[in-house]
């Protein structure tokens, strides 16, 4: 997996992962979910973190693909709001 570059530049992660004995590799930017921040009921700023649990170099995540087709996949936890 690549490392996460923050909110100036969007942080792309890569994963391989086998199927059948067969290898494959998909990229994805990596996606941010928004905490926001209160002072009392008035919004202040927000945090923005990945959507993924962990998206460091060797971490396990979970890869969805289609059964008939492994090579198409997507990040499952990776889902929140693009930035960048």
């Amino acid at each position: 997996m690549h490392d996460l570059r923050g909110l100036d530049s969007p942080s792309i992660v890569t994963v391989r992962y086998e199927v059948n004995q067969r290898q494959y590799e998909i990229s994805e930017t990596v996606k941010r979910k928004n905490e926001f921040v209160k002072l009392g009921p008035v919004s202040i700023g927000q945090i923005k973190s990945p959507a993924m649990e962990s998206a460091q170099k060797g971490a396990k995540v979970l890869v969805r693909y289609r059964l008939d087709d492994p090579g198409l996949a997507i990040l499952e936890k990776n889902e929140g709001t693009l930035v960048g």
